[in-house]
């Protein structure tokens, strides 16, 4: 169900004395359900946001895991991913759609589109580049199976290392729901 203003507000507030008040607000402020209120039924949607620092050039990074259950669905995730090289020199801001569908008691399927207007700013050393993939499936056919989505940083030239990526994660289900991502 969607966390109200109020109600996060009064949450927060209710836990200032406890010197917690910080950290509750960033973990409401990071989650989003929306839709039906209920995480995972037709209709709802989740949204998540990820930061991860100090990467290496060209290394693969997992930014979320998608749970897809043995039923008959369909859902969509867009994800919004921003790529910056560790020195500044550089930024790519990309968006790219996944589309995840199963059968119940096949594989799910999931593809990742290709990218959506990047935007990127020219280094003077080198640019970022940024990438959105996902995995294969783990898990067997005719149960909840798993898969990833992963973010590569890469430099066009230079020597910039500790790249950053942010990312906002949208799920959206559609047939049948289901599907969460963390």
């Amino acid at each position: 169900m969607p966390l109200s203003s109020m109600t996060r507000n009064a949450l927060v507030a209710a836990m200032a004395n406890q010197g917690a008040a910080t950290e509750i607000a960033r973990i409401l402020d990071g989650i989003n359900v929306v839709g039906t209120g209920v995480p995972g039924s037709p209709g709802s949607s989740i949204e998540i946001n990820k930061v991860v620092t100090g990467l290496a050039d060209n290394a693969v990074v997992t930014i979320a895991t998608v749970t897809v259950p043995n039923a008959t669905l369909g859902a969509g995730i867009a994800v919004f991913v921003n790529g910056s090289l560790g020195d500044g020199d550089s930024s790519q801001q990309t968006i790219v759609d996944i589309g995840i569908s199963r059968i119940a008691g096949a594989a799910t399927k999931a593809v990742a589109g290709a990218a959506i207007g990047p935007g990127a700013t020219a280094g003077a050393t080198g640019n970022a580049v940024t990438t959105v993939s996902v995995t294969g499936m783990t898990g067997a056919v005719g149960a909840t199976q798993t898969f990833d989505i992963q973010v590569k940083v890469a430099r066009s030239a230079g020597t910039s290392n500790n790249h950053v990526v942010a990312a906002r994660l949208a799920l959206l289900n559609g047939l049948g729901g289901g599907v969460s991502i963390a």
